[in-house]
């Protein structure tokens, strides 16, 4: 099954969603294809938006039984931006969801600053967003949530989506035997993961979201370009990545998604877009990577690779380099320029999923797609 085929299931499940269909007999015949996926995000949420979307996506495929999302940790090392990831998961009723954060200090440049959700107020001057409860001082570090939740998964089940900087992975990796494991960090990995999903690398020079000059060096790698170059040298298993050119193809509207999102105004993306617009209509942009990284994640069989396989390594300047290789265990993952439209329309039928609603999706928003 290939990513344009899994983009038709997704579209169209997500349709039956939305409408209330009774065609349900169609709808079980479509989710058969899907393996139910075990799922560890890692984002750099509270910076740029796509990561919003990502999480949208995940809890929307976990709300239909697609995916278990055994996990949510925190690349960025910044206490506001921790707080905000807390209340995500508060707000899509994943209390239960470990939460692993990273504790080191952080000065990387800001995007769109709307980790400042978590303290933000609403007209009556109310905190705007809850949080679970949990002190973050209760909550693991990074690799040590990664090596709790390996130890306790079935072998070569568990998929990792990093939609942030790979500094959680690479410490990871370096991890010695503990209370969790007798196993080293790449040993762990080898048993436990059956594929990692990267949202990373440049393999050209192309306007990034940090610059609106061309560059080569894309942000996520730049955020930690020694862990991302340890990554690469060292992940034991599958590395699928989609380089930051295949992003360009799709920048986020500003007021399409406020209109999209209208209908439920306390969704954090309706927020951020609504009080941030000054930081997201400017120069830079908003493109939406992230989610496509979870989307291809949900396809467990028969991967599509739009490259062979190969080898990716990172240079001291943090640049991405392919080299083709039959043994490799890395792919370049791209969508068909004609595929463009499926996938933004894919993207456009999650604003119809809230967590606050029984069944999870609406119904009356979705017919702007079918009238």
């Amino acid at each position: 099954m290939n990513m344009k085929n899994t983009l038709l299931i997704i579209v169209f499940s997500l349709t039956l969603l939305t409408l209330g269909s009774c065609r349900k007999d169609e709808l079980s015949e479509q989710k058969k294809t899907f393996e139910k996926v075990n799922m560890i995000i890692d984002t750099d949420i509270g910076n740029s938006t796509d990561d919003l979307l990502a999480l949208q996506a995940a809890f929307a495929f976990q709300s239909k039984g697609w995916c278990e999302i055994k996990g949510v940790i925190s690349s960025r090392g910044t206490e506001p931006v921790q707080r905000l990831a807390d209340c995500l998961l508060h707000y899509y009723h994943a209390d239960n969801i470990p939460l692993g954060i990273n504790r080191s200090d952080e000065s990387f440049f800001e995007i769109v600053p709307y980790y400042q959700l978590a303290d933000a107020l609403d007209e009556k001057g109310r905190l705007l967003m809850e949080g679970t409860g949990i002190p973050l001082s209760e909550r693991l570090d990074g690799p040590e949530l990664y090596r709790k939740l390996l130890s306790e998964a079935p072998d070569h089940s568990i998929t990792i989506v990093c939609i942030g900087f790979t500094t959680n992975i690479s410490a990871l990796l370096g991890s010695g035997p503990d209370k969790y494991s007798p196993l080293n960090g790449v040993e762990l990995v080898r048993n436990k993961v059956k594929a990692l999903h990267l949202m990373g690398c440049c393999f050209g020079k192309v306007k990034q979201r940090y610059s609106t000059e061309l560059l080569d060096v894309e942000y996520n790698i730049l955020g930690d370009i020694p862990a991302a170059r340890e990554l690469f040298d060292k992940w034991p298993v599958e590395i699928h990545v989609f380089p930051v050119e295949g992003g360009l193809l799709f920048p986020s509207d500003h007021d399409e998604v406020l209109s999209d999102y209208n209908w439920q105004q306390d969704n954090p993306i309706y927020q951020v877009y609504f009080r941030y617009d000054e930081w997201i209509t400017g120069d830079l942009g908003q493109y939406w990577w992230d989610p496509f990284v979870v989307l291809h994640s949900m396809e467990s069989e028969e991967l599509y690779n739009c490259t062979g396989s190969g080898t990716i390594s990172i240079n001291e300047e943090g640049r991405s380099i392919f080299t083709d290789d039959p043994d490799g265990k890395h792919y370049i993952i791209a969508i068909a320029p004609q595929d463009y439209y499926l996938f933004y329309e894919s993207l456009r039928m999650l604003s119809k999923f809230n967590p606050n609603r029984d069944g999870g999706f609406s119904i009356d928003p979705i017919e702007q797609y079918h009238r």
